[in-house]
């Protein structure tokens, strides 16, 4: 399953290997310029670590920060309304998360389990994130690690600390970004709670617009892209064999499956799966059709699958689905060319009932075979024996379809970069709010323990002492969670 998630992070460890085993030979024979370099530059280099160090944005940093001071104090302040508002939930969204891992691990394989209850999962590359996404990964996480830093770099501008400076450190290939400070714990808890917050606030914020970039895309878009009237096909997997003969192409747009109507993506996948989950629909046709037509040879059942054509693939055997009381009209099965069936019947139909004037054939196919009508804009329809999931996994579709000279994949990527920095900065905000230590949850509990127990506590190490079995706690649920992910995935 993860073989090649093994044979990337192979690859990413042999660069990691690679660069570590330069550094080293270059160091090691003093070469003078490299060495300067990377003091310039502010590059450290350890193993599986990359680290960039720089004071060159202090002074835009100390820009934003003074920048309409009144409009800053209430966006501050509104965020730290809004991050507490959403501790209690982002708690209760992890210990969930932790206890239906629990569940999944203690119940495996046991189907009467039921766990489909939603729950916060790492995303991995080659495991739950397909490797070619893996440039939209880094780049988010580089985005959302930036803006998450941005809101404490800001917030402790204005609230008078001094910033040494800012950098990236890429922990095997995950990007993130930090900021060092000094003199915080001068501040006063509620100005520290401002800082702290700041970080999961802006993030929250980045997840938001996202989503309304997501939201507002088809309307930017258009007149240059068409949405809500098909879907285009961008590729099609080379072992596919909608590739055949009378297949789909590149740049088809389709409009129904199976006499399901597609309007984008979500559609797109309930049609097909409506498909698949359905019984094999037959096709209301007229006896005349039927007489003209047939070419029955012998009858015969192959491993529960009746057979009544020549060993063609333009031809199936249809079954006719007549009532109990109704007398014979037609024969009871019917060789007869898939493609005219089709284009001549006037509906589907899954009971004799549902002809009007016509009767009801049905292909004999094997188990999980089915007969599936694509129909194309301006093109003929294409017909597809096979399980309807071989057409989700075969074809690369795009909810945009192209109406100038722009490409298609202009607002794929938009669309794709978005939904991954909604889910990634949420995920960022909600960690974050987990009493953790190296956490900002654990500077949150801290100022919020000081804020609410100065009056009834009055010594401040008792107080600290309250704050830090709440921070051993939360790590020790996240330690958990952590531990449980990594059985759920080996087992």
């Amino acid at each position: 399953m993860y073989q090649e998630s093994y044979g990337f992070f192979f690859y990413v460890f042999a660069a990691h290997i690679l660069i570590l085993l330069i550094d080293y030979v270059l160091k090691w024979r003093a070469f003078t310029g490299y060495i300067l370099c990377l003091r310039n530059l502010g590059i450290g280099i350890r193993p599986l670590v990359i680290t960039w160090y720089t004071s060159i944005f202090n002074r835009l940093i100390q820009k934003i920060g003074s920048w309409r001071p009144k409009f800053q104090r209430t966006w501050f302040l509104c965020g730290t309304w809004i991050t507490l508002f959403a501790l209690p939930f982002a708690l209760y969204f992890v210990i969930q998360s932790t206890f239906v891992l629990l569940i999944s691990v203690i119940s495996k394989g046991d189907k009467s389990v039921n766990t489909v209850a939603p729950y916060l999962e790492p995303a991995v590359p080659g495991v739950n994130i397909p490797i070619s996404d893996t440039g939209y990964y880094v780049g988010t996480l580089l985005i959302c690690s930036v803006f998450h830093e941005l809101g404490h770099a800001t917030a402790a501008v204005r609230e008078g600390i001094h910033i040494n400076g800012v950098g990236v450190f890429v922990l095997c290939l995950v990007p993130i970004a930090f900021v060092r400070m000094e003199g915080l714990e001068s501040l006063s808890s509620k100005k520290q709670l401002r800082i702290f917050c700041a970080g999961i606030w802006h993030n929250i914020v980045l997840a938001l617009v996202a989503f309304l970039i997501v939201f507002l895309l088809p309307w930017f878009s258009y007149p240059f892209y068409e949405y809500g009237n098909g879907i285009q096909v961008i590729s099609i997997h080379k072992n596919s064999p909608l590739l055949e003969k009378g297949g789909l192409d590149v740049d088809d747009i389709i409009l129904s499956i199976n006499q399901c109507n597609i309007e984008n993506q979500n559609s797109w996948i309930k049609c097909l799966y409506q498909a698949a989950k359905k019984p094999v629909p037959g096709y209301c046709v007229s006896s005349d059709f039927i007489n003209e037509n047939d070419e029955t040879v012998a009858v015969n059942h192959v491993n529960n699958v009746i057979e009544c054509c020549n060993d063609t693939a333009a031809k199936l055997c249809f079954e006719y689905l007549e009532n109990i009381d109704a007398p014979l009209e037609v024969p009871q099965y019917s060789c007869l060319k898939a493609r005219k069936v089709v284009e001549h019947a006037s509906s589907l139909c899954y009971t004799p009932d549902d002809c009007i004037d016509s009767h009801c054939f049905r292909p004999s196919l094997s188990n999980g075979t089915k007969l599936i009508e694509i129909r194309r804009r301006d093109q003929n329809e294409v017909l597809f024996l096979g399980h309807p999931l071989e057409v989700l996994h075969g074809v690369h579709i795009s909810e945009y379809i192209k109406s100038s000279f722009l490409p298609t994949l202009i607002p794929i990527i938009i669309n794709k970069f978005c939904n991954f920095i909604i889910v990634f900065s949420g995920a960022f905000a909600t960690l974050n709010l987990v009493p953790c230590f190296h956490f900002d949850g654990q500077h949150i509990t801290r100022a919020l323990v000081d804020i609410g127990l100065t009056k009834n506590i009055r010594y401040k190490s008792v107080r600290l002492a309250i704050s830090l079995s709440i921070t051993i706690l939360g790590s020790g649920i996240l330690v958990v969670y952590t531990i449980l992910i990594f059985l759920k995935y080996i087992s």
